[in-house]
């Protein structure tokens, strides 16, 4: 099972997932709509992200972190790194889609 937690930044839902295949990487995401942008402008800022290590979507903005390669030496440089993707968010005028509950996934057969 993965584990993935929920919190608000600067006005923005983001999820934190770690990936039960992955467990030294996090991602951080927001959700949210970029139809504004035509497929050129999309190609060009999908491009212009992958440099910050910022997967970018149609349907979300995603941060991963490999806790192996980044070393945080406290929840103010986290907080510092994720207050700039809301920036970065908010700056691409996305439309949020707004995470209204948590659904726990069952393993019943």
């Amino acid at each position: 099972m993965d584990y993935v937690q929920f919190a608000e930044i600067n006005g923005c839902e983001i999820t934190f997932d770690i990936d039960i295949k992955k467990p030294k990487t996090a991602e951080f995401s927001i959700y949210g709509l970029t139809n504004h942008l035509n497929s050129k402008e999309y190609l060009q800022k999908a491009k212009e992200y992958d440099y910050s290590n910022i997967d970018f979507s149609r349907y979300s903005f995603t941060k991963k972190i490999d806790t192996r390669k980044e070393k945080l030496n406290s929840i103010q440089e986290l907080e510092k790194i994720l207050t700039e993707l809301t920036h970065i968010v908010k700056k691409e005028k996305y439309e949020p889609i707004p995470i209204t509950e948590i659904k726990p996934v069952s393993n019943t057969v």
